[in-house]
């Protein structure tokens, strides 16, 4: 069945994603697989997930190239940094004989920002140096690519030999984040300095991995008003994350609220 070969997407968002994701049934088809959608989660906390994709068709796809039987896996986490914000509906200049009980109520809204990391990058398999080992292929590359040492009878000497993944695998590399800020006043700002989630990716401080392996912050998308992201405060802020960080601006409006 073509239809069960395709992965499933899952979607974390806020309030009105799924509204949205409705409005475009007209001209987006998706037949071949289904939305989950997880609306509005990051307003009580912040929540953290893992996106596997993994479907029949890639291990189908591998296996046609290889009998070790294993599957590529792309796995990224997803962590959302929810800002409270009042904004006041009313406009206009008001007298002091103004009936407050008139006035319409402060609107509490969320600004949900998200960081997208991922597990430190696994080193390229150096298959030249595992013949000259004698490692039998299948299964003991699969283990040696995953980390994990192997034990085999050498098929010259018949003695069992040990291989650790270090042997065969080259350096791998830090893991690596890219965040979408959305900051639609410098209230909102304010409070995401505060976000322990961002601040260890400025230069006076280092996000570590589960492996040790500090995760590196390349990219951070600005959702917000030009002149909330031109006015000094915003501009210091993003001078603390480093000068290797790129810093990429969607300016929709002049105000997001």
């Amino acid at each position: 069945d073509k239809e069960r070969d395709m992965a499933d997407l899952e979607i974390v968002g806020p309030d009105g994603i799924k509204d949205f994701l409705h409005s475009l049934r007209h001209f987006m088809r998706r037949d071949r697989f289904h939305v989950h959608v997880h609306e509005g989660e990051f307003i009580s906390s912040s929540c953290s997930k893992t996106i596997t994709g993994n479907t029949k068709a890639k291990k189908k796809a591998k296996l046609n190239k290889t009998k070790s039987g294993t599957n590529e896996e792309v796995n990224f986490n997803v962590e959302s940094i929810p800002i409270s914000y009042e904004v006041n509906p009313s406009s206009g200049d008001e007298s002091n004989n103004a009936d407050l009980s008139d006035q319409p109520p402060v609107i509490t809204k969320q600004a949900a920002s998200y960081l997208f990391t991922t597990p430190p990058l696994p080193g390229k398999f150096l298959i030249e140096k595992a013949i000259e080992l004698n490692i039998p292929r299948g299964p003991l590359y699969a283990q040696l690519k995953g980390g994990k040492s192997v034990k085999f009878p050498d098929p010259t000497t018949n003695e069992e030999r040990t291989v650790l993944p270090e042997e065969v695998l080259e350096k791998g590399s830090a893991g690596v984040g890219a965040a979408v800020i959305y900051c639609p006043n410098l209230e909102v700002l304010r409070k995401l300095r505060e976000s322990s989630l961002l601040q260890k990716f400025t230069a006076k401080k280092q996000r570590t991995g589960t492996a040790g392996a500090c995760i590196e912050l390349d990219a951070i998308v600005h959702l917000t008003p030009k002149s909330v992201f031109d006015c000094d405060e915003y501009q210091s802020w993003c001078r603390e994350f480093g000068e290797k960080v790129d810093h990429i601006t969607l300016h929709a409006a002049h105000t997001l609220e």
